[in-house]
């Protein structure tokens, strides 16, 4: 499955590419672009949270595409732009979404348009009922408030010290 915005190409990690991204730590090589530059410490946050993605998944097989990360390439170009993807199945009907652009692609708006395809993603699958999208952002990230606020999110409070955000789904329920 691919999700194809007006810009992008939004590709989710198989198993079994996530499971060479967690030994490689660089999810160019598994999509078969030229490798990133990333630092020893990218390099290991990526197969940190890899590694999370894929145990979470492995445990909720037909949710798959709910727990991996999506790639997003740029059709123009065919470079990663960043990734963007949901922290695990829907607990109690809320899905977390996280997401991260590659620095050379900041301030473009790919991570919004990113955002929006994957939060109608989850609100139209069928595999597991999905009522609200939420985020959470450190107090400072503005351009990551920004995204969310462009994609109808609003703030609701906070958790463990940083902003949450939620995005209703057309089958929330009222109140």
């Amino acid at each position: 499955m691919e999700l194809i915005t007006s810009r992008l190409s939004l590709q989710p990690l198989s198993q079994n590419l996530m499971a060479d991204a967690v030994r490689t730590g660089d999810p160019c090589v598994c999509l078969g672009l030229p490798a990133d530059k990333l630092t020893r410490e990218q390099r290991q946050m990526h197969r940190r949270v890899y590694m999370a993605k894929l145990q979470i998944g492995l445990r909720a097989p037909d949710a798959w595409l709910l727990c991996t990360s999506w790639q997003m390439v740029c059709r123009r170009t065919g470079e990663l732009v960043g990734e963007v993807g949901f922290k695990g199945p829907p607990k109690w009907g809320e899905l977390e979404i996280g997401y991260s652009t590659r620095a050379a692609h900041c301030n473009r708006g790919y991570m919004t348009e990113a955002v929006q395809a994957l939060c109608r993603y989850a609100f139209r699958q069928t595999i597991r009922r999905v009522e609200c999208v939420v985020a959470t952002t450190r107090p400072d990230n503005v351009p990551s408030h920004r995204v969310l606020i462009k994609n109808g999110f609003r703030r609701a409070g906070e958790r463990d010290g940083l902003f949450l955000w939620k995005l209703p789904g057309p089958n929330a329920p009222e109140g």
